[in-house]
């Protein structure tokens, strides 16, 4: 994979996607965008930022750094970094598992099965976040004051978690193919309230189209 692979993309949102004057009052990206600013939006940052600009850079500075990248010494004081890659392996098999799997499903019909997940978990895209991780994780081994950094940032994030979520997280995927999915939005405003998301009843709304939803429980590893 060439490091402007990416450059020959051809994702693009066109025109009709949603009429161009027509205000989104509810959208995951942005609410009240119009159309029209919708889609410049989604191909600036997929088409631009992303493809020819981003990922484009993020190889290119991985492989500046071959010679860094390697595992992590088990080591006592290495401990919050190794906590932070194996939360980051096991984030990309629980990506393609729990989210991707379903958006597949939606496309096709038919889930991925375990096979093709376990390939998934060495895609182009599951390569492209370790490059991330392995940038990081260089930077953490070889800087002590990004090192230190790293420390305060897991400990801080595992505090605050522990704190919204109260040791019983549920998290619902945005998994519908446009950008305001009533659903999404009163299920989310449910569990706002209290509610849990397999309590959340969904019978009754006439915009519910199979599978417009799914949660996802962080699992006890």
């Amino acid at each position: 994979m060439g490091i402007f692979s990416t450059w020959k993309k051809k994702d693009k949102l066109k025109k009709g996607f949603f009429p161009e004057d027509e205000v989104i009052k509810k959208n995951i990206y942005k609410d009240g965008l119009t159309g029209k600013q919708y889609r410049k939006r989604w191909n600036f940052f997929h088409r631009v930022f992303k493809y020819k600009f981003f990922v484009p850079l993020l190889k290119l500075v991985r492989k500046f750094l071959d010679k860094y990248i390697e595992p992590v010494p088990m080591l006592p004081h290495n401990k919050n970094i190794i906590l932070f890659d194996k939360a980051f392996e096991d984030s990309i098999i629980d990506w393609n598992e729990a989210f991707l799997s379903n958006i597949q499903g939606i496309k096709t019909g038919k889930k991925l099965t375990k096979k093709e997940i376990l390939k998934s978990n060495n895609n182009v895209s599951a390569l492209l976040l370790r490059n991330l991780k392995e940038i990081v994780i260089a930077g953490a081994i070889n800087d002590t004051a990004y090192r230190e950094f790293l420390n305060i940032l897991m400990f801080n994030i595992a505090k605050i978690m522990n704190k919204n979520y109260d040791n019983d997280p549920e998290h619902l995927f945005y998994i519908n193919k446009s950008v305001n999915d009533v659903i999404y939005y009163y299920v989310v405003f449910m569990k706002e309230q209290g509610f849990k998301l397999k309590n959340v009843k969904l019978e009754n709304c006439k915009d519910l189209k199979g599978k417009a939803f799914v949660k996802f429980m962080v699992k006890k590893k």
